[in-house]
């Protein structure tokens, strides 16, 4: 398939060019208020479950490491509709913290429109803290995948930010209290339900207000059923959703309603509310990832939950067992007014002790090598965990990312895949139609591509 691409040339400034250039002593024009000036870097950071405390942390130590910049940090949970005036502007943020997922669209648009800073160079060049490139500290897969380089064709224009596993949450004192093994395939999934039932619980609740954590589930589950051929689900190749082996796997996601399995109120419940059921141990399973450990501690640190995660089911036993992985996205705005600031705070972000001090603050993993290794001693039991289902021999990583869609197009992925299933969950649309609805939703935006 080909994607309507632009590419821009541009000098990328070697940061011991910049520090020479403002050192004291070597301005000698009239103008000595100048070299006194510090370099401004404004950072734009989606503060999550996390918490903002790495942040604030995370500036202080650059400042002292690093006496041209003054950063100014720009943090909130909706953070993509306060810097939306700005990128409109034309004077973004030098550096965003932001998925291409979050519900402002703030960074899928930039993607879209092709306004992000290419980093090739940045990661090809050397590591903050070592001589190595920088490309060589980052995890397996990761650079190469839609995540940071969205238009494929290799280039980078986006950095993996905190790294994080995604599955279906549960109980693991629940299901030791019942004897009840972790389901593998799909019968062995609605069998425990049938079992659930006797015991008056549900099998499953998932955040209907928010249904894209259902990707937890669903794009793991297509992988096991697709095998090799998952890459056209994520590039939008035509006649994939209609597969009959995709047909199958939207089918048991459909029949968890169908057969009873869907906890009542799921459609309209938030992730709270979701939550919440799953820790009265209303339902078995719901999808999640290891932010939960950080959102909830507290919650979830009695001695009657221990929370894990398990992979989607799969079509037959022997069959590849994936668990979702997502990654938040570092990205510098093409129009960012000091980009040289920017690059290097990135590669700030990657030295071993950031990433140590991520997990110190966050209980969560960045997205460097050995960065569960190097965590492990900060991380809390719930999160180290979760993280293990990475390690698992039996469970491959599915990294969650999209193919660039094109210019001029107002179709938004994520909204054709999960907008149907408060439909799909209140027996309103089958599975058919919901491969059929997607499948002309992209096909209209494959239209929009020049061949």
């Amino acid at each position: 398939m080909k994607k309507t691409t632009r590419y821009f040339l541009m000098m990328i400034i070697i940061i011991s060019t910049f520090y020479s250039a403002c050192a004291p002593g070597t301005d000698t024009s009239e103008d000595k208020t100048a070299v006194k000036t510090k370099q401004e870097l404004t950072l734009a950071i989606c503060e999550r479950a996390y918490g903002r405390s790495f942040w604030d942390e995370t500036v202080r130590l650059f400042e002292a490491e690093n006496p041209g910049y003054k950063v100014t940090l720009k943090i909130g949970p909706n953070i993509g509709d306060v810097i939306r005036p700005d990128i409109i502007a034309g004077n973004p943020p030098d550096f965003i913290n932001i998925s291409d997922v979050d519900p402002s669209g703030v960074l899928s648009a930039l993607i879209q429109n092709h306004g992000l800073l290419e980093l090739t160079d940045v990661f090809n060049g050397p590591a903050y803290d070592s001589a190595v490139a920088l490309r060589d500290k980052i995890g397996d897969g990761l650079l190469e995948s839609y995540k940071c380089a969205p238009y494929g064709d290799g280039k980078i224009y986006l950095a993996p930010g905190a790294i994080t596993p995604a599955g279906l949450v549960y109980n693991k004192t629940l299901f030791a209290e019942h004897n009840w093994d972790l389901p593998v395939t799909w019968n062995d999934f609605f069998a425990l339900g049938e079992a659930a039932k006797k015991e008056g619980l549900y099998l499953f609740t998932y955040q209907g207000m928010y249904p894209f954590h259902m990707e937890s589930l669903l794009l793991p589950a297509l992988a096991s059923a697709l095998g090799s051929d998952y890459e056209q689900i994520t590039d939008f190749s035509p006649g994939i959703w209609t597969d009959e082996r995709s047909l199958y796997v939207l089918e048991q996601i459909s029949r968890i309603y169908r057969d009873g399995h869907l906890l009542p109120g799921s459609i309209s419940a938030n992730h709270i509310d979701a939550k919440a059921a799953h820790m009265r141990d209303s339902v078995l399973f719901f999808p999640g990832g290891t932010w939960l450990a950080a959102e909830t501690d507290a919650e979830f640190g009695g001695a009657n939950y221990q929370m894990a995660l398990a992979p989607a089911p799969v079509p037959r036993a022997g069959d590849e067992r994936f668990i979702a992985i997502r990654s938040e996205q570092f990205s510098i705005p093409l129009a960012a007014q000091n980009p040289e600031a920017a690059q290097l705070f990135l590669r700030f972000l990657y030295s071993d002790r950031m990433a140590e001090l991520y997990a110190k603050r966050s209980d969560a993993l960045m997205s460097v090598k050995d960065s569960l290794l190097i965590a492990r001693p900060h991380l809390s039991e719930g999160a180290y965990n979760m993280f293990r289902v990475i390690n698992d021999n039996k469970t491959s990583p599915l990294l969650i990312g999209f193919a660039a869609i094109p210019d001029d197009t107002d179709i938004a992925p994520c909204h054709e895949i999960y907008g149907p299933l408060a439909k799909v969950m209140t027996g309103k649309m089958d599975a058919l139609k919901w491969a059929e609805d997607i499948e002309q939703a992209f096909r209209e935006m494959r239209c929009q591509y020049d061949y």
